[in-house]
This record gives C-alpha cells, sequence and structure tokens, in this order.
C-alpha cells in the first residue's frame, strides 16, 4: 500500500511542475472537442438550408412545369382530334425558324435545368445528403422522360456541348432508373 501512496505522491509531484502544461493539454482537447462539434452543427445547417432554399426554388416552378406538362398534353390531343400543330412543329418554330424567341414556359425550362445544375453542384461537394439528392435526381429523370421539350432542351444542349453546366451534370437526367 505504501507503494501505491508513493507513487501517486511522486505523480503529484510531476504534475505540480507540469500544471500549466497538462492545463493546457486539456484546454486544447476541450477547444477541439468544441470546435468540432461547431463545425458539424454549422455543416448540418447549411446542409438544412440548402434544402429548403431548392425546396422553395422548385416549389416556385413546378407550376409553370405542371403548366408545360399540361399544354404539351393538350397539344397532342388537339394534334390527333385535327391536325393541329404537333410539338415537333412548336419546338421548329421556337429553335429553327426565330431561335431568338424564348416563350416563359422554355425560359422555366431553362430554369429547372439551372437548379438542377446548382443542386448537383452541392451534392459533389457532400453538402446534399444522399438519398436527397437520389430523389431529387429520380425528379429530374421523370421530367426528362415525360416531357418533351424538357427532353428537347436537355439533349440540346448536349448535343452544344454545353460548358457552363458541368461536364456530366446533363447526363444524369438520362440515367437508367437502375441508378437510382
Amino acid at each position: 500500500m505504501s507503494a501505491l501512496i508513493d507513487f501517486f505522491q511522486c505523480v503529484l509531484g510531476y504534475a505540480k511542475e507540469y500544471q500549466t502544461l497538462i492545463a493546457s493539454a486539456v484546454a486544447a482537447v476541450i477547444a477541439w472537442r468544441f470546435n468540432s462539434n461547431k463545425i458539424k452543427l454549422d455543416t448540418e445547417s447549411f446542409k438544412r438550408d440548402l434544402f429548403l432554399k431548392y425546396n422553395e426554388k422548385y416549389d416556385s416552378l413546378n407550376d409553370k412545369l405542371e403548366d408545360l406538362a399540361f399544354m404539351e398534353f393538350e397539344i397532342q390531343r388537339d394534334h390527333q382530334i385535327d391536325y393541329g400543330k404537333s410539338l415537333e412543329m412548336i419546338w421548329s418554330e421556337l429553335f429553327e425558324e426565330e431561335p431568338t424567341k424564348n416563350p416563359d414556359f422554355i425560359n422555366s425550362i431553362y430554369d429547372y435545368i439551372n437548379l438542377c445544375s446548382e443542386e448537383y453542384y452541392w451534392y459533389k461537394k457532400a453538402l446534399i445528403d444522399e438519398d436527397v439528392w437520389r430523389c431529387w435526381k429520380k425528379g429530374m429523370q421523370n421530367w426528362y422522360r415525360h416531357s418533351f421539350f424538357v427532353r428537347r432542351i436537355v439533349d440540346r444542349e448536349v448535343k452544344n456541348g454545353a460548358s457552363y453546366y458541368n461536364s456530366d451534370f446533363l447526363s444524369l437526367f438520362k440515367s437508367n432508373e437502375d441508378d437510382l
């Protein structure tokens, strides 16, 4: 027992000599832990803010995209009933005969593609969670599959090598459902 007491007295003796060093080390560990937790909280807060911001942006575009889908449906229906203009004819008028004419629904598609590009940028920076990105990507692919004009604009941007989009971004619209 006396050996144990001698040991603790020895340790306390050294502790008195190095108390400033020990206190500094303990303070450094506490500061490091605090800073690590603060960084994690800030990152999670930033992710939440991005999520809310992009959902808000999408909500503002959603009505326009739904109007586009309904317009495409009406054009296809009218073309089948009374041989009105087809979607192909309208596309040709917009982009081949009058390339400077950009109606609101086309601008809405570009706004949507830009929004998706921003989301992809932050996803690649690991600031959008995998599950959230998977849902958003599925939505992109859904619009590509079901909207004539979204599909044509994305394909046109790929063909033109749109440099202002990430190099592999536009291909995400065309990905297989198996990738989800």
